[in-house]
């Protein structure tokens, strides 16, 4: 038995949106770990392991906010239909609609982590600036 938990980080919650999945496999070299009709698929990302090769889809994105007096400190995101360069131009539109200032951006394929500053507490950021 194949079992697979993934944690996706929402301020304000603990491990609510945490997926676990039990799966019985032939082979344990092949296991898919959240498949696209998985009802949290659209939060979690999408790893499939075949013939000990593994395939991620999606970015891993984290936020950290440097401006001490804010509410919005740290924020984790997987945008599991996104590649790199579409949540870079994504990130690109925030600065540019002044959510926030780079310090700091660290990037790969599956994986981006901005160091910003911004002066909004939560309360103050549009609903759902990170994927627009």
């Amino acid at each position: 038995m194949t079992k697979v938990t993934f944690s996706n980080a929402v301020p304000g919650d603990s491990n609510e949106d945490a997926v676990s999945l039990d799966k019985t496999e032939s082979n344990p070299e092949q296991a898919v770990a959240v498949s696209e009709d998985h009802p949290k698929s659209k939060s979690e990302p999408f790893i499939s392991i075949e013939d000990g090769v593994h395939t991620i889809h999606g970015v891993d994105c984290i936020w950290h906010n440097m401006y001490a007096e804010s509410t919005f400190t740290t924020f984790r995101w997987i945008s599991p239909y996104d590649d790199i360069d579409s949540m870079l131009i994504k990130v690109a539109r925030n600065v540019e609609q002044g959510l926030y200032s780079i310090i700091s951006m660290s990037a790969s394929k599956h994986s981006l982590t901005v160091v910003c500053a911004c002066e909004k507490n939560w309360e103050g950021l549009p609903v759902g600036w990170y994927c627009r």
